[in-house]
């Protein structure tokens, strides 16, 4: 059986296989955070109209499955470096739920709608689904700072790697007891950095 990239009408499912599924155990990510969609019982078992969609898909294809509890901003790197085969996301029922979400986007956002719409609106929007901007890298010619911590919960280092990798002039920063806004978890760090980057552009030999 062959996948290319679904919606699933109760999340978000994103499936990236190759090959035949019957072949091996398919390792799917999911925050399992959003009752009733997903969610962990006092057992650590995945549960909810989310996780019931994708044993059903298992089963009726005959293939087997492995759910692993994986970050929201992890999913798509997951899919990107094959650590992930499925991804499962309620990001439409946070649109449902913007009310509840809310005040608690407050305390990070001074214009909350901004903040939440712009993102919500993009990654269900159709032309999201195969955007891709590693094609792009090659042609970047400047000096590059890629910086993250290695406590992000919306990413992995796969994603600075793969940067470095197609611009060979990347400078690569990796923080470590750092999160998802270096600048905030780790000024100090950033700005030695930053002072580091820019002074390593006077040594540059312009053509």
């Amino acid at each position: 059986m062959h996948f290319s990239k679904y919606i699933l009408s109760l999340g978000l499912a994103l499936v990236c296989l190759s090959g035949s599924a019957q072949d091996r155990v398919i390792t799917v990510g999911t925050g399992s955070t959003f009752r009733p969609f997903g969610y962990l019982t006092p057992d650590n078992k995945h549960v909810g109209f989310d996780i019931d969609v994708i044993n059903a898909i298992a089963e009726a294809s005959k293939f087997k499955i492995n759910i692993v509890s994986t970050p929201f901003g992890a999913l798509i790197p997951g899919l990107n470096n094959g650590d992930r085969d499925i991804a499962i996301s309620a990001i439409t029922q946070a649109r449902d739920n913007f009310d509840k979400l809310r005040p608690r986007l407050a305390a990070f956002h001074q214009d909350v709608d901004v903040a939440f719409w712009q993102w919500n609106d993009v990654w269900l929007s159709q032309a999201f689904r195969s955007f891709d901007i590693r094609p792009m890298l090659p042609h970047i010619q400047a000096p590059l700072l890629a910086i993250q911590g290695t406590d992000d919960p919306y990413g992995t280092m796969a994603q600075i790697d793969e940067i470095a990798v197609r611009v060979p002039q990347t400078q690569l920063v990796k923080i470590e007891q750092c999160g998802h806004s270096p600048h905030k978890d780790q000024p100090e760090k950033v700005l030695q950095a930053l002072k580091y980057f820019s002074s390593s552009l006077g040594k540059i030999q312009r053509h």
